[in-house]
C-alpha cells in the first residue's frame, strides 16, 4: 500500500512540475520585450509634455512640442519608431555586440548620447570597460541623480546578465509597468491595452 502511495505522489509531483514548467515557458519574454519593458519602467508614461532638462518629453520618453497631447496608442507608436531608429544605428555601429547587448545600449542611448570613450569601448567589443563607463552617465542638469545611478547600474549589469537573469528582470519590469498603466487608466477613467510592442 505504501509503495502505491509513493508512486501516486511521484506521479502527482511530475504533473505539477510539468505544469509549472509549461507556465514558465509561456511567460518567457523575447530579448526585445525585455528591453522594452525595462525602458518603459525607467521612462514612465506621460500623456502631456513635461520639461526634461533639455527638451519637452511625452509618452514613454519621446521628444514633444510644448502643446502636444497624446493617448496610449500614440505613446507606443512613437516609442516603436524612435526605438527602431536608434537600434538600427547602434546595430550597424557596434557589430561586435550581441543582439541583447545592442538592445541594452539602445535603452541607454534612448536616454543619453553615447560619448567618445564609450563609443570606442563598444566598437572594440570591450564590454568590461563599456560597463564601467556606462556607470558614469549619472548627471542631468549638472546634478547627480539617484534614479540615473540605479538605471546605469542596471543597464551595465544587463550587458552580461545570463538569459535567466534577464527573464527575471524583464518580468519584474513588466509587472511594474502594467501597474503604472493601470493607475493611469483609473485616473483617466479609460481602459488601456497593455502591449510590449
Amino acid at each position: 500500500m505504501k509503495f502505491y502511495a509513493l508512486i501516486l505522489c511521484l506521479l502527482v509531483s511530475s504533473v505539477v512540475a510539468n505544469n509549472v514548467s509549461h507556465t514558465e515557458s509561456q511567460q518567457n519574454l523575447s530579448d526585445y520585450e525585455i528591453a522594452i519593458w525595462t525602458l518603459k519602467q525607467y521612462e514612465g508614461l506621460h500623456y502631456t509634455p513635461y520639461w526634461d532638462y533639455s527638451q519637452y518629453t511625452i509618452g514613454w520618453g519621446t521628444k514633444a512640442d510644448k502643446d502636444d497631447h497624446i493617448d496610449y496608442d500614440e505613446a507606443n507608436h512613437r516609442t516603436r519608431q524612435e526605438y527602431q531608429r536608434r537600434y538600427n544605428r547602434i546595430s550597424k555601429r557596434y557589430p561586435k555586440l550581441t543582439r541583447f547587448q545592442k538592445l541594452v545600449i539602445t535603452n541607454f542611448n534612448y536616454n543619453t548620447p553615447i560619448g567618445t570613450q564609450l563609443d570606442a569601448a563598444l566598437k572594440a567589443g570591450d564590454i568590461k570597460k563599456a560597463k564601467r563607463i556606462m556607470r558614469l552617465y549619472v548627471h542631468a542638469g549638472g546634478k547627480k541623480l539617484r534614479g540615473l545611478v540605479y538605471r546605469r547600474n542596471r543597464e551595465a549589469w544587463l550587458m552580461t546578465a545570463t538569459p535567466a537573469q534577464r527573464q527575471r528582470y524583464g518580468l519584474a519590469a513588466k509587472k511594474k509597468v502594467i501597474r503604472h498603466i493601470e493607475k493611469a487608466a483609473r485616473r483617466s477613467g479609460k481602459a488601456r491595452f497593455v502591449s510590449s510592442k
